[in-house]
């Protein structure tokens, strides 16, 4: 399963195997002109690797993260290991029984991003006027698997229209909108850097205006709205003009949302921006510890933006005072003992429960790590720093590094992985295709 990545053509994070392919970067090249400090080509593909880095950041060193990974090797245990059982076995169905799990990761993976079906676009032309645009919001249902409709699996919408009242495109927040606004964070937080390093005042032109461009192009497409509209509802809520500050706020509020411990979504109290949605269905989104729903709730809760980045924590703090929720730091305490109740919860039953065991233990280290910066998703300021990180696959399918600190073979082999992980989609695609109602 592929992460929600815009740039999926030249880079993709795999987070059932948690490998990182760099389809468009040549180790060679890209190393030696990290060597030769040849700053004009670096910067864009080492702004990609941030991006891509930052999935992998979040998908093992956030609590939503672990507790995903942790379901996702229960999976491996119970599936990939005992269909090498024996026949006998397997005609009993003492295997097959557990294989329900496919079924379930295979939803939640949908959920990330959510099928087409849920996503509307009402016009032909694909771009939008982002800068004068408005946004508005409802809620829905989802469909469950026999197509019937889910009344315990709420939906938040969010509708962009234009000038005349126009509607543009309609599509759900989804966890891939909140994680993608972590890597574009990362991503332009790495790029303004790097070309800050450029000398020639000509070539540094370029690359803003390259940016410009790119940016442009990524904030009023249609087809790119539903990686985006985290990053359009902080503009909104949060009356936040510059793209960058924006997507600052919106990865910490995607931080927060996915760092909230279960035991403090009964204690939120939906902003006044919500309560057009049927209680119910706010009760549900608790229940079901939806994290779309609290970065809809804190986004409205945080109010007006000063304008200074500076005091983005206590912006953010003023926030969660608004909707019951404790300080930052709290909920960062709680999320951090909740890894650790996920850690002694792993049992070594075979060689993916240790690989399991270790990038948890990896994950808990980098979020250590993450919390103590002003902005968790600067996840470049993170690796220069004593930072595990893993090996990334180039273009031609050869891995490198290029920090010295890396996962540790021993324990996490990534041909190994990549290789359960083509092995889990197709026979998660298999058993799909027997499963009746």
């Amino acid at each position: 399963m592929i992460f929600p990545n815009r740039i999926e053509s030249d880079a993709e994070f795999l987070v059932h195997s948690q490998t990182i392919h760099l389809k468009k970067i040549n180790k060679r090249k890209f190393l030696k002109d990290i060597e030769t400090q040849n700053i004009s080509e670096i910067c864009k593909p080492y702004s990609i690797i941030m991006h891509e880095l930052t999935h992998w950041f979040d998908a093992t060193s956030t609590l939503w993260g672990q507790m995903y990974l942790r379901d996702l090797y229960d999976v491996y245990f119970h599936v990939i290991h005992h269909s090498e059982g024996v026949a006998s076995d397997r005609e009993s169905g003492e295997i097959e029984e557990e294989w329900w799990r496919l079924v379930k990761l295979d939803c939640e993976d949908s959920r990330i991003l959510f099928p087409a079906y849920y996503k509307e676009h009402y016009t032909k032309n694909n771009k939008f006027d982002y800068k004068t645009a408005d946004i508005t919001y409802s809620s829905g249902l989802e469909f469950g698997i026999d197509g019937r409709i889910n009344v315990d699996k709420p939906i938040f919408f969010i509708r962009v229209i234009d000038k005349a009242k126009n509607s543009i495109s309609r599509v759900p927040l989804t966890i891939g909108s909140i994680l993608e606004s972590s890597a574009v964070c990362a991503e332009l937080l790495s790029r303004i850097a790097t070309i800050a390093k450029i000398s020639l005042p000509y070539e540094q032109k370029i690359q803003q205006n390259n940016l410009l461009d790119e940016l442009d192009h990524l904030l009023s497409s249609c087809d790119l709205f539903d990686y985006t509209v985290a990053r359009h509802m902080v503009m909104k809520e949060n009356k936040v003009s510059d793209i960058i500050d924006s997507y600052i706020i919106s990865a910490m509020f995607s931080f927060v949302s996915l760092n909230l411990p279960d035991e403090l979504f009964d204690k939120i109290v939906p902003p006044a921006l919500l309560g057009f949605i049927p209680k119910e269905r706010i009760e549900r989104f608790k229940k079901n510890k939806d994290r779309t729903f609290v970065f809809a709730c804190l986004c409205s809760g945080c109010g007006l933006f000063s304008g200074d980045i500076k005091h983005l924590h206590s912006f953010l703090n003023l926030g969660l005072n608004n909707i019951g929720l404790p300080t930052f730091d709290d909920i960062l305490d709680k999320s951090y003992n909740a890894m650790l109740k996920i850690r002694d919860s792993v049992y070594y039953r075979c060689q993916t429960d240790k690989t399991c065991s270790y990038i948890l233990s990896v994950g808990r280290s980098n979020f250590l790590k993450r919390r103590q910066q002003l902005f968790p998703s600067n996840i470049m300021n993170i690796i220069n720093e004593d930072t595990v990180l893993p090996d990334l696959i180039d273009e031609n399918q050869e891995t490198f590094r290029f920090r010295t600190k890396h996962l540790n073979e021993k324990y996490f082999n990534i041909e190994k992985m990549y290789c359960h992980d083509i092995d889990l989609n197709a026979l998660i695609v298999r058993f799909r295709s027997a499963c009746k109602i």
